[in-house]
């Protein structure tokens, strides 16, 4: 079995060499998942740019021609080879983008057991009985849960992958830019948070909408929790953790 990295090795070779042409690149590009292979490969691991084109329209023809031309016109920044991640990062980065994702899945609807009216929900009804008030302190209450749960997750998920670059580099971790790195992809779901907690027209239309396809309150929550979900993975993307 000695002679399997050899080959794993060769099989490497090649396709590094294929995809360093920005030509070939760009062709597998047009094919999903071929721009993740171009952006690991030819870009060096350039994931964070240009979000919008991860969008599931441009991962075939005719859209994903776009990807095409902005490969081959030089309008990603290609990183340094030393950039690269290896098979084992990507792997361990996808696990871990899984798990968040799971979590952040989950948020709004543990959210909405917390105050809902066997807990919190029940203290505010007993203790203010204006209906606007009411509603609105429930609102912000749950909006301050679901950002705080959003912004914990989103802490130790980029933590973990902050530690290790730290490690191999042999520096001590700055919590400051941990917090900073954390900002953006928090912001992403606390905007979502406030959409559905704050504009009343967009809840009420929403939940119509479902209500026509499965009207379980858990099923609701799980669908506002995959938009947070979604959301807050772009944010992630757009992260580049360096120690």
């Amino acid at each position: 079995m000695g002679f399997l990295p050899k080959i794993r090795d060769i099989v490497t070779k090649i396709i590094n060499i294929l995809l360093s042409s920005k030509i070939l690149a760009g062709f597998i590009s047009l094919f999903f998942p071929g721009q993740l292979i171009a952006r690991q490969v030819h870009l060096n691991s350039n994931f964070g740019q240009h979000l919008w084109l991860y969008l599931p329209m441009f991962w075939f023809p005719p859209f994903s021609i776009i990807h095409l031309f902005m490969i081959w016109k030089k309008k990603f920044t290609k990183f340094k080879r030393s950039s690269r991640l290896s098979l084992r990062d990507l792997f361990a980065s996808g696990v871990l983008t899984i798990a968040t994702f799971s979590m952040i899945l989950w948020v709004p609807q543990v959210i909405s057991i917390i105050t809902g009216d066997n807990l919190i929900g029940a203290v505010i009804d007993r203790w203010i009985m204006n209906f606007e008030w009411n509603s609105f302190i429930k609102s912000s209450i749950t909006f301050l849960l679901n950002v705080l749960a959003t912004t914990l997750i989103t802490i130790l998920s980029i933590y973990l992958t902050y530690k290790k670059a730290c490690t191999k580099k042999n520096k001590r971790i700055n919590f400051q830019k941990l917090i900073s790195m954390s900002i953006t992809p928090a912001i992403y779901a606390g905007v979502v948070a406030a959409i559905f907690n704050f504009i009343t027209p967009i809840k009420d239309i929403f939940s119509m909408l479902m209500s026509m396809i499965n009207d379980s309150p858990i099923v609701i929550m799980l669908a506002i929790g995959l938009i947070t979900a979604m959301t807050h993975l772009i944010g992630m993307i757009g992260v580049r953790v360096r120690c």
